[in-house]
């Protein structure tokens, strides 16, 4: 961090205001810098990505994204020590009070102030507020929405006179704009949903003129990040769920237990409907032909569907997504009506999807009117995953037959065999990156499902750091609004620093054009405290030795979603135990809060913790031979004992720690 003077450093512990409109207890790790920073995309620092490894010359920078701040230091006091004249606004709408709240909050975190909270007020020109989403103030005060399209989570942010207003478009937009609010004016970040930076002091509140709108409308987070859902700016309640199924829930709109055996024309031919959570085992989808309709069918198993989209979209009306999404596996239908689709389609199976799932989203636009718009997605994953499109002599695509999904339905593209540890610029993903590009030429709603972890060694890292920004990039120039990178969805604890992933994700989905390296900087500088130095070294060995991998196993380290990485020649016992000296060094290097401030003692302690957990597995498992067993067993302990405290619960996808604790005898 340039320039950077450390200043304080101290933890709140509070039940602070109403957040979320109920009063919850935050703990903190509130670390207060002295930082000026440019406003603008690109942090103020030289956008070299730290050990990256994409093989372009210049960084795919996206033009036309919406980020217009203009902030304007002043000398116009906000806090003193002895307190604020300011008073924060809150309109009538839930999430302009939930804003509201949070800002409050961070004032306090920040400076030790507690603002006022009115949830009614009138403007006047002398007037000291923080306005946040009241219309009628907004109107008084000679306010306009902007011209730019800001979208359902874009903001306006306008000082007048002494005060700020905070304006939106749709409800979701408060969110980020109490973030950037905070981010002007105390300087706020939060890395995790325990720690929180604050790089200014709040004395003074400058005059602003922000109009922005997140590259991303839709940022689903994979791995539980706890009050980092809201403060890191993540998005919630994005997907509704059908019949109790948000992903692969095809059969839960219609239940081949229900109906196969009276319509076996709606499902894959021989019976093979069971939905089994092993891939390849009893596989079956639905046929969005109805078998070429041949019992008369088709227009019956439409409108079954709908029954079931239509009770969701009823049950859940403050959610705008809903999926109709196909079985986890490798199959497609292959019923000779399909056969013969797939062949019109340039080899795509998906014609018959889009025009089915395309009559579900006509009907549920007809009965919502304009009162409502809900976007229905498919997915394009493994045998879906191909366009109905040609290549044109230019490089473009084009839909064939003039296919196209109504402006009410969304395709998920989930490339689950691309390599992760490069981006989509990248010749080894050309392939991948080229049905992305082809998918614009068919579909107006883009949403992305990616891959950051590997599925088959949860313990082990996957070297997908250094790429997120350019595969942001790519995703968003190819007009993608949505974006889930799925990491270890299934437990509350990740090792191999997938905590800084997670805030790479959390800034990086709001605006791509981010410093990777600025942010990797922040967060080592930050998150480990006083151990941030050793655990830096870590980590760069760390990306270094991955990245070594890869070039000398090219047949099994690929970047893949389920590379054979768990090999014991591949991590080396002394390169372990160099990790680990490592480990121990930022343990003493934060002994001395021990004493002097033990609960972020103790907020350092478990961070560092958590990133030795992978070291120490790799040593149990692919060393264990060279300990004593009495030196083995307590190693074993040991390592339950911090992997149960720290939420690291399972071992791949669907294995968990217990099954490994019992073979272990702990």
């Amino acid at each position: 961090m340039k320039d950077s003077k450390l200043i304080n450093k101290k933890i709140l512990i509070s039940a602070i205001a109403l957040f979320l409109v109920v009063v919850i207890a935050l703990t903190l790790v509130l670390v207060l810098v002295a930082c000026q920073k440019d406003q603008g995309g690109n942090g103020g620092g030289v956008n070299t990505p730290v050990g990256s490894v994409t093989t372009d010359t210049d960084y795919h920078y996206v033009e036309g994204t919406l980020h217009k701040v203009n902030v304007k230091e002043t000398d116009r006091a906000f806090v003193t020590p002895q307190g604020s004249e300011y008073a924060v606004v809150a309109g009538e709408s839930s999430n302009a009070k939930t804003a509201a709240n949070f800002i409050v909050t961070h004032v306090l975190g920040a400076t030790g102030v507690e603002l006022p909270l009115l949830l009614d007020a009138e403007w006047s020109a002398d007037a000291k507020y923080i306005v946040v989403g009241d219309e009628e103030m907004f109107a008084a005060a000679g306010l306009t929405m902007p011209e730019e399209d800001i979208g359902f989570t874009g903001y306006y942010i306008k000082s007048v006179g002494n005060s700020v207003f905070i304006a939106v478009k749709g409800e979701d937009g408060y969110q980020l704009a109490a973030i950037a609010f905070l981010r002007h004016v105390v300087g706020y970040d939060m890395l995790s949903g325990d720690t929180v930076v604050y790089e200014k002091d709040g004395t003074v509140l400058p005059d602003m003129e922000v109009i922005e709108r997140p590259d991303f409308e839709y940022r689903q987070v994979s791995e539980p990040v706890g009050y980092g859902m809201y403060g890191m700016g993540y998005s919630s309640s994005i997907m509704m769920s059908v019949n109790g199924g948000v992903w692969h829930n095809s059969f839960q709109y219609l239940p081949p237990e229900d109906y196969a055996e009276q319509y076996p024309e709606w499902y894959t031919p021989e019976g093979r409907t069971q939905n089994s959570s092993t891939l390849g085992q009893n596989p079956g989808q639905l046929c969005y032909t109805a078998h070429g309709n041949e019992k008369g069918t088709y227009q019956l198993m439409i409108d079954t569907a709908y029954s079931a989209l239509k009770a969701a979209v009823d049950a859940n009306p403050t959610i705008s997504n809903v999926t109709f999404t196909q079985e986890d596996n490798f199959d497609a239908c292959d019923c000779d009506a399909c056969k013969a689709e797939a062949e019109k389609y340039g080899g795509s199976v998906n014609g018959p999807v889009i025009k089915f799932v395309n009559a579900l989203a006509e009907k549920l636009e007809e009965d919502l009117g304009d009162s409502r718009r809900v976007i229905i997605s498919f997915f394009a994953y493994r045998a879906t995953e191909k366009s109905p499109t040609t290549r044109n002599a230019d490089g473009t695509y084009s839909a064939i037959d003039g296919i196209h999904c109504h402006p009410n339905v969304g395709v998920i593209i989930a490339p689950i065999t691309a390599t992760y540890s490069h981006s989509f610029y990248e010749n080894v993903n050309q392939s991948f990156a080229e049905n992305i590009r082809s998918w614009s030429a068919v579909c107006d709603n883009i949403y992305m499902w990616l891959y950051q972890t590997n599925f088959a060694h949860y313990m082990f890292p996957a070297n997908t750091w250094d790429t997120v920004a350019e595969t942001y990039r790519f995703c968003k120039a190819n007009n993608a609004v949505y974006m889930y990178n799925e990491g270890q969805w299934n437990t509350n604890g990740v090792s191999h620093f997938s905590k800084l992933k997670e805030y790479l994700d959390s800034r990086l989905l709001v605006d791509v054009n981010l410093n990777y390296g600025d942010l990797v900087t922040k967060f080592f500088d930050n998150y480990y405290g006083e151990g941030g130095a050793a655990m830096r070294t870590f980590f760069d060995e760390l990306q270094a030795h991955m990245k070594y991998l890869e070039k000398a196993y090219p047949a099994t380290v690929r970047g893949g979603y389920k590379d054979n990485i768990a090999q014991a020649e591949y991590w080396p016992k002394k390169l372990l135990d160099g990790w680990m000296e490592l480990i121990d060094e930022a343990y003493a290097a934060i002994e001395p809060l021990r004493a002097a401030d033990p609960v972020r003692y103790e907020t350092y302690y478990d961070h560092i913790t958590l990133e030795s957990l992978f070291p120490r597995y790799a040593l149990l498992s692919l060393h264990s031979g060279v300990y004593s067993s009495y030196e083995l067993q307590q190693m074993r302990e040991s390592f339950k004992a911090d992997s149960s405290a720290l939420g690291v619960t399972m071992v791949d996808e669907q294995t968990s720690f217990s099954s490994v604790f019992t073979t272990w005898g702990v």
